[in-house]
């Protein structure tokens, strides 16, 4: 019973360290679509549009080449693709009021969304409502699926449009690998996982069986989903204990539902040690009834470093989770060789873990320093064991 109430915290901590990381890379995405949404060159190229416009009679390729070429149009298309390269935005676009995307920060490449309508979206009703939008969606234009962010523009009490801003839902996948973890949407499918074969499937009961065939496509280029198996386990001393899609050895779950975001995140820990300790149980007994006690003491060893070894396990997995904060980390031997990189450190320097391990940490030395700064920076973690500061680094 400790075993399962240790796992059971474990998958409660681990979504709980998801949640966190996720939750504080969407939240900067919002800030971005409410920053566009109140810049004037937004409400200058949309007010061209009006708060009654009509979606566009032209032909998709012919308002497509229009808007791309408008020179309005490009200089706010410039700023939108600024912001998305550093800000860790996959897509910004702006949409009018009739929901046509009239610029974007991509405009011009394969993948656009200039020229396509997205009144369909759930977003965009909620936009309409002055209300700031969400939704995880497939790309219309480029089929990668991602969670779009909207924040509606209002102008004398007139919608005028949206801004929009869209991150890949693989970008995430760093972290759900780390925690054996999965995310579904709104809908209750799933659209992230380290097993490929669960994406797409849906949870039981999910709100995707109301939803019209017509509307699935338009959402996720699908109309059909198959169900997750999740039955309960046939123990009954553990009640969160479940078999997931037939699996022979039982899980715990644990879910975090972030509404703002619409999204769920769901970490399962695995509890197949449940089934060895009761084997172990039997074998106990019955070397207890063949080879009298000193053979149960020597078994009895054995069944504790295993069971140690298994909570040494669980300890790596937290820390490997840990390791992926939304914080740049580096791990170098003692000779200053980098060993290790996390996600964050990849997307804060630009260096891959290919590019940074095997090298020194002056891959990253800027030349705004005199070496008295580094000498007394390393004079200090040699004698103390640790330094806190600022440098200028090379990114």
């Amino acid at each position: 019973n400790n075993l399962y109430q240790q796992e059971s915290q474990l998958a409660k901590q681990q979504v709980e360290q998801v949640a966190g990381n996720i939750n504080e890379s969407i939240e900067r995405l919002k800030g971005i679509s409410l920053v566009f949404s109140r810049d004037e060159d937004t409400r200058r190229a949309l007010r061209r549009f009006g708060a009654n416009v009509a979606p566009s009679t032209l032909g998709y390729e012919e308002r497509k080449q229009r808007w791309t070429q408008d020179k309005t149009l490009g200089e706010l298309n410039d700023s939108l693709n600024v912001a998305a390269t550093n800000l860790g935005a996959d897509i910004i676009f702006i949409i009018n009021a009739a929901g046509d995307c009239i610029a974007a920060g991509n405009a011009g490449k394969p993948g656009s969304p200039v020229g396509s309508n997205y009144a369909d979206r759930t977003y965009f009703p909620q936009a309409q409502a002055g209300q700031r939008g969400h939704q995880y969606a497939m790309g219309r234009t480029t089929n990668v699926p991602g969670l779009f962010y909207v924040s509606p523009v209002f102008e004398n009490g007139r919608f005028l449009g949206a801004a929009v801003v869209k991150r890949d839902i693989t970008k995430f996948a760093h972290w759900i690998n780390q925690a054996n973890a999965f995310i579904s949407d709104a809908n209750g499918v799933i659209v992230l996982a380290p097993d490929k074969g669960l994406e797409f499937l849906a949870l039981p009961d999910a709100p995707i069986a109301r939803l019209s065939a017509e509307k699935r496509l338009m959402q996720y280029k699908r109309s059909t989903f198959d169900t997750l198996e999740i039955t309960p386990w046939t123990d009954k001393r553990f009640p969160a204990a479940v078999r997931i899609d037939g699996g022979n050895l039982p899980v715990v779950l644990a879910e975090k539902v972030l509404p703002e975001d619409a999204i769920t995140l769901h970490a399962s820990r695995p509890l197949g040690a449940l089934v060895r300790l009761d084997t172990e149980k039997y074998w106990l007994f019955l070397l207890l009834t063949a080879a009298g006690s000193m053979l149960i003491v020597a078994a009895s060893a054995v069944v504790l470093y295993l069971r140690a070894s298994h909570r040494a396990e669980a300890d790596l997995r937290i820390a490997a989770t840990a390791f992926e904060s939304q914080e740049g980390i580096v791990i170098t031997d003692a000779g200053n060789v980098i060993l290790r990189i996390n996600q964050a450190f990849s997307e804060i320097t630009g260096y891959t873990a290919a590019d940074a391990v095997g090298r020194k940490m002056s891959l990253l030395k800027s030349g705004q320093h005199d070496a008295p700064v580094y000498t007394a920076m390393w004079e200090r973690i040699q004698r103390t064991g640790a330094w806190r500061g600022e440098i200028w680094n090379r990114r």
